[in-house]
């Protein structure tokens, strides 16, 4: 029995192939994908089998491997006592015709995330309460780390609690945008010009309202804070996290994430007469760099061998769930096939649990993580965002 369960984030730094084994169209090695969603995602026996192979390297001792993730041959001796969960996706890179790209959400990815976390005892963040100054009406205020968490483990799984701060759900031309900087504005409509936000051949409306802003920037935030470490590395992607995560509608986020994949020709070359085989081009899908997944990592007690006894080394299944954490939290691991070109880099992190009631601090948030203030608030036109638009939700 799992007794120990964690938030794992998936971060892509190189394209990922986890591949589906079988081509129904055009595309010869399609990655894998849910069946009632149509969304990318990771089998659990990949992600298991990555782990293991790097936890060998690491741990250069078999048999503490073994003890964790099960034995490599003879697996009817005792099951392992770490299990991962197919991951899903969370978050999908989409072409911006302002900030290059952006981290495309939906409700859907967001609901399904927070179902994720309440199993995990990972509570999610609630939204700072708006501020009033002095003449002014509601303001966006900065989030601190005290504030991009919640009060309590359970809030996510109260739907009174839910309720409260619910997720924005943007109709099919609409975007909750926190960063002004990625809408264009359209000449010559004075002020009343709110702009468009363009992703790929599609512009959609901005919905600019406090409350649905500061909902989407708490949630960008606390994401953020569970995958990047601390690291000049990875500063520029934790701030573009926060501040460039747009969401869309569920249906916007399924056509982008079943058409905006990276897909790759090949073609086998013959080395008598310097040209292709016959049969020798084929294409292949990649999930691209900057995608987000997440899913769980459950652990029990070390299992044993029939007949074997305990001893005092014995794992508990916190003690797997610590060693599992510490040999993968914050590092790069390769997932997935083609891994000879570069496929499948990937950055894992762990939502942490709270410590309890009385210390709302989420663990491992130990700096006040970066969020810029949304910036020209009043929507004024600035002089070189005065571009042509494509036609409001259409596809070219």
């Amino acid at each position: 029995m799992f007794t120990s369960q964690r938030l794992i984030f998936y971060y892509a730094v190189t394209p990922v192939h986890m591949g589906a084994g079988q081509a129904l169209g055009v595309i010869d090695n399609p990655i894998q994908r849910e069946r009632h969603t149509e969304h990318p995602s990771y089998a659990s026996s990949g992600i298991k089998g990555a782990f293991r192979d790097e936890a060998q390297n690491q741990w250069n001792s078999e048999s503490l491997v073994n003890r964790i993730f099960g034995p490599d041959r003879d697996a009817s001796d005792h099951a392992g006592a770490v299990s991962f969960t197919d991951a899903q996706l969370v978050a999908f890179p989409v072409r911006s015709l302002k900030g290059v790209y952006v981290y495309v959400t939906s409700p859907l990815l967001l609901q399904r995330l927070l179902r994720l976390a309440a199993i995990a005892g990972v509570p999610f963040p609630d939204p700072p309460q708006p501020t009033l100054q002095q003449g002014e009406g509601a303001a966006i205020p900065e989030a601190s780390a005290a504030q991009s968490v919640m009060t309590d483990t359970a809030t996510a799984a109260r739907p009174q609690e839910a309720d409260r701060n619910p997720i924005p759900t943007p109709q099919d031309n609409q975007a909750v945008v926190i960063n002004d900087q990625l809408i264009t504005r359209i000449a010559g409509q004075g002020q009343n010009n709110n702009g468009k936000l363009v992703l790929e051949s599609f512009t959609f409306t901005p919905l600019t309202t406090d409350s649905e802003k500061r909902r989407l920037k708490t949630i960008a935030t606390w994401i953020s804070a569970s995958i990047f470490p601390n690291d000049p590395a990875w500063k520029f992607f934790k701030r573009k996290f926060q501040k460039d995560l747009v969401l869309v509608s569920d249906d916007q986020l399924t056509y982008f994430a079943r058409n905006a994949t990276l897909i790759e020709p090949h073609v086998r070359i013959n080395d008598i007469s310097g040209t292709s085989d016959e049969g020798g081009l084929f294409f292949t899908e990649n999930l691209p760099p900057e995608a987000l997944m997440a899913g769980l990592v459950m652990a029990s007690e070390e299992r044993l061998k029939k007949g074997s006894e305990r001893t005092q080394e014995h794992f508990n299944s916190e003690k797997v769930m610590e060693k599992v954490v510490a040999a993968f939290d914050r590092k790069t691991v390769q997932i997935g096939g083609d891994a000879t070109t570069g496929r499948g880099r990937i950055l894992v992190g762990f939502a942490k649990p709270m410590y309890s009631d009385k210390h709302p601090q989420q663990q491992g948030v130990d700096e006040a993580p970066i969020v810029e203030a949304v910036q020209n608030p009043t929507n004024t036109p600035v002089p070189s965002q005065q571009q042509e638009l494509p036609t409001e939700g259409g596809r070219s």
